[in-house]
């Protein structure tokens, strides 16, 4: 497969894309799941709340933690606001 890394990690395991696959392995590389299309819907009203352009934070790329913080820091704005 094009783009795709497969080696062994010193533990023994498969390191993929430089992320071990053992969960224990100090080489293991946690991801994130991106935001789920309800959180970008979310995301999206309140900037638009708040008059803000969605252009100028990177949604395609944002986790789903990351999302949720958004949110919680967007709706701290709000309320501040009101």
């Amino acid at each position: 497969m094009e783009g795709l890394s497969v080696e062994f990690c010193e533990c023994g395991s498969l390191k993929v894309n430089g992320s071990c696959t053992n969960k224990k392995c100090k080489n293991y590389v946690r991801k994130d799941p991106p935001a789920t299309a309800k959180q970008l819907e979310i995301i999206r009203d309140l900037l638009f709340q708040l008059g803000r352009d969605e252009d100028e934070y990177n949604l395609n790329d944002i986790s789903s933690k990351e999302a949720a913080s958004l949110i919680e820091d967007l709706e701290a704005e709000i309320e501040t606001n009101e």
